[in-house]
């Protein structure tokens, strides 16, 4: 899909927006000084694999660093379906949350029409059918990134296969989306020593490489 020159700057502005309102809600409404006066936080919207899509300007920036592996942390913990509209998470886990006892994350999951919103690529048809008036499929590529990380699977897949034959014990991926499922299961369609499945629910689940 090609966008004009007035839309594809709206949504340029509007991702950012996001970040920046919730930047100044917290500010404003906060009683610690650390927050309205040394601006000692970060905001941003993520996908549910902890990439970022949008964050604010100003702030702390490096603390964006510790929001994905939240998000990560999160969907292992409650999966796709665990999360429900209005639900937040509240945690200062040093595992995942940095070392301060003071370092808090909250984040909470954002849907659409009651589906939960998974990707920036699932994100913004939905941004585009409200500025719009209709869904179109959109895919988001920044610096190869889908062409390495496909090429990173396959030889995941390629390698652990070969592990399978050898031993002939089976062997179970860490859980994947379904577009990196796919990749897997193509990589290996044509191997006759091994066969695959993907297992679990929800959006996140694991592939069991086995023997055929």
């Amino acid at each position: 899909m090609k966008l004009d020159a007035v839309t594809l700057e709206v949504l340029r502005n509007a991702l950012p927006a996001v970040a920046n309102e919730m930047a100044a809600d917290l500010q404003r409404t906060s009683y610690n000084m650390m927050i309205y006066e040394v601006r000692d936080y970060c905001t941003a919207l993520l996908d549910t694999n902890g990439e970022l899509i949008s964050q604010n300007v100003g702030g702390v920036s490096h603390f964006v660093a510790d929001l994905g592996v939240l998000v990560v942390d999160g969907m292992k913990r409650y999966g796709r379906d665990g999360f429900k509209p209005g639900d937040v998470v509240i945690t200062n886990h040093q595992a995942v949350a940095g070392q301060h006892l003071n370092n808090v994350v909250i984040y909470m999951p954002y849907f659409y029409e009651g589906e939960l919103l998974m990707s920036i690529e699932h994100l913004l048809p939905r941004v585009i059918r409200t500025l719009c008036g209709e869904t179109v499929p959109c895919r988001v590529d920044c610096d190869n990134f889908h062409e390495i990380r496909e090429e990173q699977l396959r030889t995941l897949a390629q390698r652990v296969a070969a592990e399978v034959r050898r031993r002939g014990r089976p062997r179970t991926l860490e859980p994947m989306n379904p577009a990196d499922r796919r990749v897997i299961h193509m990589t290996l369609a044509d191997d006759p020593g091994v066969m695959t499945e993907s297992e679990g629910e929800g959006y996140f689940k694991r592939v069991s490489i086995r023997p055929a």
